[in-house]
């Protein structure tokens, strides 16, 4: 099933951008800090902590100018607020496309947003038999800074939502949704 909706995913891309020209290609990594929220199992609402986030994707511009498409993946992980031996954290996997406006020679801003598919997992640290996970279709969206550090590196930050459609992740009988707001910052690396 992540197989297929990863390659959904990517299929939704704009039939403009996946018929042009490929121009330079990226390769990007980032971390930061998820930002605390909540987690719904069923009808119950538990407050999250704060929690680390990272990622890697990769892309290529397309002929249209700021518009590029790619592929990310994201992890991040956070405590229970109520009971901070447990943990949850989501793995992401998305196709993604992004528009990118220039202010100048060395900043731009840009926005992107993403399809694919969300794994959320739960673990209790005290009970290593209390365990669940499970994957739904899922979205993103980011926008932030990115300033040239030389031709080929810049260094960004960004504002990134994910989500689940629905709460469709299911560990036994409950459904579970946890939406997830990180500040990154990273390295991008381009051929141009």
């Amino acid at each position: 099933m992540l197989k297929a909706l990863t390659i959904a995913a990517l299929l939704l891309v704009p039939g403009t951008a996946l018929g042009a020209d490929w121009g330079s290609f990226y390769a990007q990594i980032y971390g930061g800090g998820r930002i605390p929220g909540l987690t719904t199992f069923d009808d119950t609402v538990y407050p999250m902590n704060s929690g680390a986030s990272f990622g890697a994707s990769v892309g290529a511009a397309t002929s249209i100018d700021g518009l590029s498409v790619g592929f990310d993946v994201m992890h991040s992980a956070v405590t229970y607020a109520e009971f901070p031996y447990d943990t949850l954290s989501t793995l992401t996997i998305m196709g993604t496309i992004e528009g990118a406006f220039h202010l100048n020679d060395r900043f731009e801003l840009y926005g992107t947003g993403g399809l694919g598919a969300m794994n959320i997992a739960f673990a209790d640290a005290t009970d290593p038999t209390n365990a669940d996970n499970g994957w739904a279709p899922a979205y993103q969206f980011a926008a932030g800074l990115r300033i040239k550090a030389t031709d080929q590196v810049s260094i960004f930050a960004e504002l990134k939502h994910q989500d689940t459609f629905v709460p469709v992740v299911q560990f036994g009988d409950e459904n579970v949704t946890s939406p997830s707001t990180s500040v990154m910052v990273g390295l991008r690396f381009s051929t141009n």
